[in-house]
């Protein structure tokens, strides 16, 4: 059965830097950005041109019976493309100054690492 808010992107882990690892009372959770490349016609280039996006995943272990991100850790290396399959998950925070910020993040469900592409195609 499908759902309203499902997701699926396709990119790689950009850097090491990105990959944040927490222990929970359910046990391990990442969070990393993805970079998702996306081929653009500029009709004032007269080409294609490549444009980033780098949104926020997170996959987290659901309890003892559903270990996902346990599952998935050894695919979170930098430069491993991936296809993640999850939903999005929107939340609101506030900062020092009590200032409300609305984040939104892919949670992930399954993860598939994808086979190395060519570094001129996105």
């Amino acid at each position: 059965m499908l759902s309203n808010n499902q997701v699926r992107l396709c990119g790689e882990i950009f850097s090491e830097d990105t990959i944040e690892r927490r222990l929970t009372s359910l046990g391990n959770s990442y969070r990393f950005r993805l970079r998702v490349c996306e081929r653009r016609y500029s009709k004032r280039e007269g080409k294609f041109t490549n444009f980033y996006e780098y949104p926020q995943v997170v996959v987290s272990d659901k309890g003892i019976f559903k270990p996902i991100a346990s599952r998935y850790a050894e695919l979170l290396v930098p430069g491993n493309r991936l296809l993640i399959e999850g939903k999005l998950h929107c939340y609101t925070i506030s900062d020092a100054r009590g200032n409300l910020k609305r984040i939104t993040e892919v949670e992930a469900l399954a993860i598939e690492l994808l086979q190395p592409q060519q570094e001129e195609a996105c």
